[in-house]
């Protein structure tokens, strides 16, 4: 699969103004894959394994570098979901990065859920449902659909379908429309797509976590059937779960200079990720339901302890005005031997009930972790436990030992002519 995108992000400015960055993406996704079950009813694969030896992408946008899939993660379990397709590693959680560069519009598991339910004739056209458009364009719901196929020609075994028209829907709770034109080859003997061709014009809405698109984009898979494959080991495929573990579902993140690793469930999306601090924002159904302030105050001077009360006086006086009740404070100690101190608080912003949930980590060597998650009042109920299975999953990570300066080298001073 090569997929060629070009194009801007549009980007939300101090004042709220939109700004356009230019974008540009090379990825290419090479991998072996298995079907592990299919439906009895359409024959249309339902979960599969993949080795992948080729996945990476090119950005050209910002300071963004190349995306790439690591070694350990390029085992990859694939299962058709209603909206989506779900990608996990038997091996460990992925990162977001990784997920991005994985889960691609044309996805191999749902090329045939656009061919017709019925025979059909040469010229004769039909539409694909939303559903399974929104399924090839990566879309969380599809809106309003023109799109129709039509069966452009057939020769020896070889039949061609043209794709064409528009659909709106959403993504990660942005609105999108997208015009698309396409080719399908299918093998008639193998009754199998054999390559798909896409070019697609996006213009999507900024969104909760994650920039808008005005781009064009040209999509190319390539489906060879091989008899055997040397990636799909017997080893490999003794790693497939017959049903997707809840735990393979999470994501990994490590904060930008090394300081802290922690999982999380998808629903959590980094949407600041520097030096001083990270943000990540819980999304569930389109919704923003909370953020997570994330930051790394300076090493406790060895000898001395952070204590509770203290903490709660720094919470009151960082929520100001803001501040209206503690609800509840305590501290505990995990089997790392990380000393955790959690502090809930009660207030308003602009006369909006909120909620604090503030966390302080330190670890014996006296590094410390400071989190803090704000919700709505009226979101209680949606983000309950959201915080404890991130904050539990946090580990410090050690750090890189500065590497020495080369000695200088002084230049000999001149000596006498001794020619």
């Amino acid at each position: 699969m090569e997929l060629q995108v070009e194009g801007k992000l549009k980007l939300r400015g101090p004042a709220k103004q939109t700004v356009d960055v230019p974008l540009k993406v090379a990825a290419k996704l090479d991998y072996d894959e298995r079907y592990l079950a299919v439906s009895p009813a359409t024959g249309q694969p339902l979960r599969s394994i993949r080795a992948y030896r080729v996945a990476e992408a090119d950005l050209k946008v910002a300071s963004a570098e190349p995306q790439s899939l690591r070694e350990s993660r390029r085992v990859i379990q694939a299962e058709r979901q209603r909206t989506h397709v779900l990608l996990t590693s038997p091996d460990g959680p992925l990162t977001r990065e990784e997920l991005d560069l994985l889960d691609t519009q044309a996805n191999s598991m749902i090329l045939s859920a656009l061919l017709p339910a019925k025979k059909i004739a040469i010229d004769e056209t039909w539409e694909p449902s939303p559903a399974a458009l929104a399924l090839l364009l990566g879309l969380d719901t599809a809106g309003s659909s023109n799109v129709t196929a039509k069966l452009a020609t057939i020769q020896e075994n070889a039949a061609k379908i043209e794709l064409s028209g528009t659909i709106t829907g959403t993504a990660h709770g942005q609105t999108t429309e997208i015009d698309l034109a396409g080719r399908i080859g299918f093998d008639i003997d193998r009754k199998q797509v054999a390559w798909i061709t896409l070019s697609i014009r996006e213009n999507r809405e900024i969104g909760l976590v994650s920039p808008g698109l005005a781009v064009a984009a040209r999509i190319q898979v390539q489906v060879t059937p091989i008899e055997e494959s040397q990636l799909l080991t017997q080893e490999v495929l003794a790693k497939v779960a017959r049903e997707t573990r809840p735990e393979q579902m999470l994501l990994e993140f490590g904060s930008p200079i090394g300081e802290y690793h922690l999982v999380h469930d998808r629903r959590w999306f980094v949407t600041v990720d520097q030096k001083e601090f990270t943000k990540i924002r819980l999304v569930d159904s389109g919704k923003a339901i909370a953020q997570c302030n994330v930051s790394w105050p300076a090493d406790l001077p060895k000898g001395e302890t952070f204590t509770k009360a203290k903490f709660q006086q720094q919470v009151s006086e960082a929520l100001g005005k803001n501040f209206g009740q503690f609800v509840d404070a305590d501290e505990s100690v995990t089997d790392d031997g990380i000393k955790m101190i959690r502090v809930t608080v009660t207030g308003t912003v602009q006369e909006v009930p909120v909620m604090w949930n503030y966390y302080h980590l330190t670890n014996t060597e006296g590094r410390r972790l400071s989190l803090v998650f704000t919700y709505a009042a009226s979101d209680a109920e949606a983000f309950s436990g959201a915080d404890a299975a991130l904050v539990s999953s946090v580990n410090f990570l050690p750090r890189q030992e500065p590497t020495p300066a080369a000695p200088e080298v002084k230049a000999e001073k001149p000596g006498p002519d001794r020619r």
